[in-house]
């Protein structure tokens, strides 16, 4: 796929065998040929459309350390996004030594979580530095769509969820969320399945499935609170690592953002209200709603993320 005049190029190849923690599937060699059988090959394909040397190699995963080899380049980056132990595919003996190998490697190691520092340290990279997560700033405070017309029959006040809901997902925190608060419509976009087999049936919340990112905006704008219920009482090992897109994307659009609270959004000093537990959560849903916070500091807040800032603040580092 081509975009931004062709200057985007994004290309995913075919491969009978990827990385995961499965039998066999999660065995060094796996790890370290998978590439090879891409069809058609991957690096083959890259070189093809002009990519046999550049400026800058950018990996976030792990299992594209091949580039290095591969094509001639001046500078990497290996941007860590999420603690490893955190996802099943990812805590096997094979991926930590290829993060240990990758981060010996590259130019530049980046991770997005305050929480992520001590175990960038230890793999004694060249140089690493903090650099948090962001949003496409004008993409969501912009937007002057109209309210989606799911919303004409869906009565505010509109508590909206935007984002995969994997197990990480507070299912619980959100049924008893949405009855204690039985005239609040609770709104969840994003993958489905777990939804519906886990809040199916609970008659004010409204499960509308995936929606395009270029279609986003609109829900957001259109509802009155945006909530981030992450597990992490059983799921800190990931949670408490994760510098969430969603709360750049709820504040750029004005939106007061109640969130599970986590080590991480605590550092952020957002405007985003935090609950210790859920009795918490669904008190401060009650305030975000009732008396919503100043919706001109929330999009103040979230300009100062926009993605264009953490590019000019990586090359500065880069150019150093």
């Amino acid at each position: 796929q081509r975009d931004l005049n062709d200057k985007l190029w994004a290309y995913v190849p075919a491969a009978p065998l990827t990385p995961t923690n499965k039998p066999l599937l999660s065995s060094r060699w796996v790890a370290q040929n998978w590439w090879k059988m891409t069809f058609p090959s991957a690096v083959s394909h890259a070189i093809k459309n002009g990519f046999g040397e550049v400026d800058l190699v950018y990996i976030e995963s792990v299992y594209q350390y091949f580039w290095l080899g591969k094509i001639r380049h001046h500078r990497s980056v290996y941007r860590m996004t999420d603690h490893p132990e955190g996802y099943q595919k990812m805590g096997t003996d094979s991926v930590r030594s290829l993060i240990r190998g990758l981060a010996l490697s590259v130019s530049e190691v980046v991770y997005t979580a305050q929480g992520l520092k001590p175990l960038v340290q230890s793999l004694q990279p060249n140089r690493h530095f903090y650099l948090p997560n962001g949003v496409q700033f004008g993409h969501f405070a912009k937007d002057q769509s109209d309210m989606p017309s799911e919303y004409k029959n869906i009565p505010g006040p509109r508590i909206v969820y935007a984002g995969s809901m994997e197990d990480w997902f507070d299912f619980n925190l959100v049924r008893e969320a949405a009855l204690n608060h039985p005239s609040y419509s609770f709104i969840l976009i994003g993958p489905e399945n777990h939804a519906r087999q886990r809040l199916g049936g609970v008659k004010n919340i409204h499960i509308l499935g995936p929606r395009k990112y270029e279609h986003l905006p609109p829900y957001l704008r259109h509802a009155n609170v945006g909530i981030i219920p992450n597990n992490v009482w059983e799921r800190p090992e990931l949670i408490h690592y994760m510098n969430p897109l969603k709360l750049y994307q709820y504040l750029a659009c004005g939106l007061p953002v109640v969130a599970s609270s986590t080590r991480e959004l605590k550092s952020l000093k957002s405007p985003a209200l935090l609950a210790q537990d859920h009795p918490a959560f669904i008190r401060l849903l009650k305030k975000a709603v009732r008396q919503p916070e100043n919706s001109k500091a929330a999009v103040q807040y979230a300009h100062k993320r926009d993605w264009a800032y953490a590019a000019k603040k990586l090359l500065g580092v880069l150019k150093s």
